[in-house]
């Protein structure tokens, strides 16, 4: 079994209460090919089909993105700081430049662009207007494959015209 302690994939057995748990025997296979894991609630370990593990050689997160959504909710759109020292369920988190939205990691497992009801909860739910389509398995929102949804009245619409962009480096070569 693989498991998760302090944010470090390790094999199991150990007397340290794991984060993430995968149940399956591995076989040599590294975490990122296992399909099944659980994560601590409580004193409990519950399934979670969202959980997907990525291997990553160094860990880095972007100063700044750039969001754009031109077909709705474009009061989400513009540049976005990563909050320093701060994070959402384990991962980084962005605050609108001059604005009330947030870029966040949800307990689901997905990128979502949220109010202040997100914040409000700690980034404790999966609340907001923009998310994306799937899971990110440990990748940065600008790097997340599929389409982007929106809020469009009451139901949420894929947007392929939504896109996040690494603006940390736009003007260092000028």
């Amino acid at each position: 079994a693989w498991e998760v302690i302090n944010g470090t994939p390790k094999e199991g057995g150990l007397e340290e209460q794991p984060l993430l748990r995968c149940q399956q025997v591995h076989g040599g296979q590294m975490p990122d090919k296992m399909l099944i894991w659980s994560r601590q609630e409580g004193e409990e370990m519950i399934e979670d089909k969202y959980i997907k593990v990525s291997l990553t050689s160094s860990i880095s997160f972007p100063a700044k993105l750039h969001v754009s959504s031109p077909n709705g909710q474009q009061k989400c759109g513009g540049e976005y700081l990563l909050v320093s020292g701060e994070s959402a369920n384990s991962q980084p988190l962005w605050k609108q430049m001059g604005g009330k939205f947030w870029l966040y990691s949800g307990t689901n497992g997905l990128w979502i662009i949220g109010g202040g009801g997100a914040k409000r909860k700690n980034f404790e739910c999966a609340r907001g207007v923009i998310y994306s389509g799937t899971s990110h398995g440990g990748l940065m929102p600008h790097q997340v494959d599929g389409l982007w949804l929106r809020l469009d009245g009451q139901e949420f619409v894929e947007d392929n015209e939504i896109c996040i962009v690494d603006s940390s480096k736009k003007g260092l070569e000028d």
